[in-house]
């Protein structure tokens, strides 16, 4: 199986890199530090979705959906950390509700003009046609999500940290001794590196898990 294979969330066609993105957003949106939400987030719009006026054409491939806006500072924040170009889009009367709309990023199956907005997220912009500035949270590094099934309990392999974001720039959360166990929901490529995404919401360097 592969990141691009299609499968279901909520109902909506997603891929299956799609899926445990929003699988491991859900968890760490469970979190206290990202609104300790308590149920999964829902969906309102998925990928393949063709004839979407609204949308322009941004669904009808892969890569792509739209989520309910509740917590959306948060989950604008934890789906930016785990890969994704995503933005909080606030109501336009008889255009569409209040939502937020998400592209993983460094997905070729993505729709021309949704693979456009991922270069404009990365350029600080909105991906609207009006490429306005982007006015929500931004990480200090932009990663791409990576699906190998490298995921489960790992254990540290020399002393490492956790961190707040999946670079040395950013905040220390706690100290990860040799031997502590790891459980990792997915892994980043951030810079060509590999950092994991660990179940207490920490950015750990994959090279230091085994």
């Amino acid at each position: 199986m592969g990141a691009s294979d299609r499968t279901l969330y909520q109902g909506h066609t997603v891929d299956r890199l799609t899926l445990q993105i929003i699988t491991t957003a859900n968890r760490m949106l469970r979190l206290g530090i990202y609104g300790a939400e308590t149920g999964d987030v829902t969906m309102m719009q998925g990928s393949w979705n063709k004839g979407v006026g609204a949308s322009a054409g941004t669904h009808d491939k892969g890569a792509v959906f739209d989520l309910t806006p509740y917590n959306w500072q948060n989950r604008v924040k934890v789906l930016r950390l785990l890969g994704v170009a995503y933005w909080d889009r606030p109501a336009i009367k008889g255009v569409w509700p209040h939502h937020g709309h998400g592209v993983v990023s460094g997905m070729g199956d993505a729709a021309w003009l949704a693979q456009q907005q991922v270069v404009a997220y990365d350029n600080g912009r909105n991906g609207l046609a009006n490429n306005g500035r982007d006015q929500d949270w931004r990480p200090r590094v932009l990663p791409l999500a990576v699906y190998n099934g490298n995921t489960g309990v790992k254990t540290a392999s020399v002393n490492t940290q956790g961190r707040t974001q999946p670079t040395y720039l950013t905040t220390v959360t706690r100290k990860v001794p040799k031997g502590t166990h790891v459980d990792v929901l997915m892994e980043l490529n951030v810079a060509g590196k590999r950092w994991s995404v660990t179940d207490r919401g920490d950015f750990v360097p994959s090279w230091k898990l085994a």
